[in-house]
């Protein structure tokens, strides 16, 4: 099995080429994610044609299985409807084996759901015991802005996307935030991964 994955972020499909090589599923192969602009306000087709150059390149390197990663910011439809609808635009355009997982809300409510990867980098974050029950147990896709958040927790800067998303992504390890994010279980799950086969609602 090859999978491809889309994002839709620029920093993320540097940043996240790290979680996806830690992700070890037998007899799968996880291809180095693509950009495309993704936009989470447009139409599920809008959106679909947005990401058909990288699905066509997928499709080119032989990938059984497509995954279209994109935030669901502030829109209003509830997660499993987006990609519900993302998915039968697939359908139409003629990519049954493409589908959507939504990130709720953004990439960086993965990167703060694994708090103890984020505590060995001393010399950028200091955590807290606040940081830590605002993410934990399984709650990482509740925190509306995830960046300032992260901002509570810096040391010097601010948050910076693309510099600081890669280096923790260097750290995270997938199964810390599959512990504490819905969403990137969703993922874990149509990816085949075998502790999330049946189920991705509970850790």
């Amino acid at each position: 099995m090859k999978i491809g994955i889309i994002v839709d972020g620029q920093a993320e499909s540097q940043a996240f080429r790290f979680i996806t090589a830690k992700i070890n599923i037998p007899n799968t192969q996880i291809l180095a994610p693509l950009y495309a602009d993704l936009q989470p306000r447009a139409t599920p087709q809008q959106i679909v044609r947005s990401a058909l150059g990288k699905i066509q390149i997928l499709v080119s390197k032989n990938a059984n299985k497509i995954l279209l990663l994109i935030d669901s910011d502030d829109r209003r439809q509830c997660g499993a409807e987006f990609a519900r609808d993302i998915n039968q635009a697939l359908i139409v355009s003629g990519y049954p084996n493409a589908q959507a997982v939504v990130k709720i809300k953004c990439y960086e409510n993965w990167l703060i759901a694994d708090t103890d990867s984020i505590a060995k980098m001393k010399n950028r974050f200091k955590i807290t015991s606040s940081f830590e029950h605002k993410v934990k147990p399984n709650k990482a896709d509740n925190i509306n802005d995830p960046e300032d958040l992260l901002n509570s927790i810096t040391i010097r800067t601010r948050y910076k996307k693309g510099k600081d998303s890669v280096e923790i992504s260097r750290y995270a390890e997938p199964d810390k935030i599959g512990s504490n994010s819905r969403s990137f279980r969703k993922l874990l799950n149509l990816l085949g991964h075998p502790k999330y086969l049946r189920q991705s609602k509970y850790p």
